[in-house]
């Protein structure tokens, strides 16, 4: 599988090591050669796994009250960290500024754990992640 930068640099912050995705592209066939040129990628989910009752929910992030700069600095930092914990639970961003909220790409769908929400606090602050189980 061939990924063109523009889409490496879409997923690079959640892209991790053993983790299964899904690729989807186009297809070139010349002779025996065979490449798929990844436009798009999906994190597989273990739909026959029981789910414990901490992934069966949503996160929320509070991103709280900052400037364009440095919001973009901390998603960068937010990937960072949940790049090493994909899997099941949506994820929310909730900007209070604009009142607004948005639910990330499913690129971006975490594995929930106390680990995963003290490494978001100490980027976000304590108190500004929120599981919200179903």
């Amino acid at each position: 599988v061939l990924v063109f930068p523009k889409t490496f640099a879409r997923y690079s912050a959640v892209l991790a090591e053993d983790v299964p995705v899904l690729a989807r592209g186009r297809l070139s066939v010349e002779g025996e050669q065979v490449k798929l040129f990844a436009e798009e990628l999906e994190f597989l989910r273990e739909e026959n796994i029981q789910s414990s009752p901490e992934e069966d929910g949503k996160l929320y992030l509070n991103m709280g009250d900052r400037d364009q700069d440095d919001l973009a600095g901390l998603w960068r930092e937010i990937q960072r960290v949940i790049g090493r914990h994909p899997g099941p639970t949506p994820l929310y961003l909730y900007y209070p500024q604009a009142r607004k909220l948005v639910e990330a790409e499913n690129c971006y769908w975490v594995r929930y754990s106390s680990g995963l929400t003290a490494d978001l606090e100490i980027l976000l602050g304590t108190g500004q992640v929120k599981l919200v189980k179903k």
